[in-house]
């Protein structure tokens, strides 16, 4: 992401289903406070108010909100629209960086967000934005994924209990569930066709696609979530980071004499993600014949921790998929 330098208006808001809580700040000092409903036409209104205070350019001002997903949506367009600079932040970094604190409203809410902007001006990253084909599979991507969930939701009670239910209740539930269990499992298939459909009729997502399904044992899925999570690798280029992101990336446990722990990995994740790079590691030591021996060296002959192992297999896919992604070239085994 694009760093900045240097900001003198900085624009907090907290965003809710219903409104925006924002407040306006010169340098350190709160300007005033407004509250707006949270669609389109009270967005532009409140820009066009911000555009009309002295000294206050698009250039010279930052506005800045936590990541609360949809609710973002007017908000973010509408800077993006007029070159603003924006920052979404995620709320775990803005608490934390604000040190103790007492008390909770939106107001106050506001208020620490443009402060946070203000204290952290000289590091802020910009929010790059994603093309719509990007929004639309992202859209379709949490779609499949409740599917999945709906449909496991439906068929696993009923397979766990084979064989401690009569067979009469069991086909009972079967003839009642059934139609619904059909219906969910052709909505999937047709969800799965359109994802497909959509990435391949756009071209550099269709390379992108070509590129990280190259690499093997990773696998659609893994493919598609890799470029949501990276914003086609535009917000995430260095595969440390994203190993980071991704909760693959150790960290020391050690303090003084008294705390001597082995390093490990970060709670603080994308727990998908690392799901379905563990998937891929657990695939690839089977399946992929230079991984599997790496896998049976480490663990047979030198003694390491299976999950170990594992772990840095997660990490050598990732260093793959951005390497083939950076040098734009299929991998090949040597």
């Amino acid at each position: 992401m694009k760093k900045v330098n240097r900001y003198r208006f900085f624009v907090g808001i907290d965003v809710s289903k219903l409104n925006l809580d924002v407040v306006v700040q010169e340098e350190n000092h709160m300007l005033f406070h407004r509250v707006v409903d949270n669609d389109d036409v009270s967005v532009k209104a409140l820009i066009r108010e911000c555009r009309g205070i002295k000294g206050l350019t698009i250039r010279n001002t930052v506005f800045g909100m936590e990541n609360t997903g949809v609710y973002c949506r007017p908000l973010i367009s509408a800077v993006l629209k007029i070159g603003g600079n924006l920052v979404v932040e995620n709320a775990v970094q803005i608490m934390r960086s604000m040190g103790v604190v007492r008390g909770k409203s939106d107001i106050l809410d506001a208020h620490r967000i443009a402060g946070y902007l203000y204290r952290s001006r000289e590091e802020l990253r910009l929010y790059l934005g994603r093309r719509k084909v990007m929004e639309q599979l992202g859209s379709l991507c949490r779609l499949r994924n409740r599917l999945k969930e709906l449909l496991l939701a439906l068929r696993m009670p009923m397979l766990e209990e084979v064989g401690f239910v009569s067979g009469q209740i069991g086909q009972q539930r079967e003839r009642l569930c059934g139609a619904s269990a059909s219906a969910l499992r052709n909505d999937l298939v047709e969800v799965e066709r359109v994802i497909r459909e959509t990435w391949k009729g756009d071209e550099r997502l269709a390379r992108l696609m070509e590129l990280i399904l190259s690499v093997p044992s990773v696998g659609e899925v893994t493919a598609l979530q890799l470029l949501l999570t990276t914003n086609e690798f535009l917000s995430i280029d260095c595969p440390k980071k994203f190993a980071c992101y991704a909760g693959v990336a150790p960290f020391p446990y050690r303090s003084g004499t008294a705390l001597n722990g082995r390093d490990r990995v970060s709670p603080m994740a994308n727990r998908r993600m690392k799901g379905l790079l563990h998937t891929c590691a657990v695939v690839a030591k089977r399946w992929v014949p230079e991984i599997r021996d790496y896998y049976l060296r480490k663990t047979g002959l030198e003694g390491k921790h299976k999950m170990l192992v594992l772990n840095a297999i997660r990490y050598k896919l990732i260093a793959r998929v951005f390497a083939c992604v950076k040098a734009d070239r299929k991998y090949e085994v040597r």
